[in-house]
């Protein structure tokens, strides 16, 4: 369970923080994204690349 949630929440967070993204985030996109990079950073398994990577 742990395994799938934590794809998912990699696959969430590559896709919020994609390049292809047009629009410039607002203060509460960029404080979401924030935590959602600590969470995966804090959180995931060393084999899972960083979203940011």
């Amino acid at each position: 369970m742990d395994r799938d949630l934590n794809s998912a929440v990699n696959i969430m967070v590559k896709f919020l923080t994609s390049d292809d993204l047009s629009h410039h985030p607002s203060l509460k996109e960029e404080s979401f994204l924030r935590t959602w990079k600590g969470f995966t950073a804090t959180n995931s398994p060393k084999i899972c690349p960083p979203a940011n990577a």
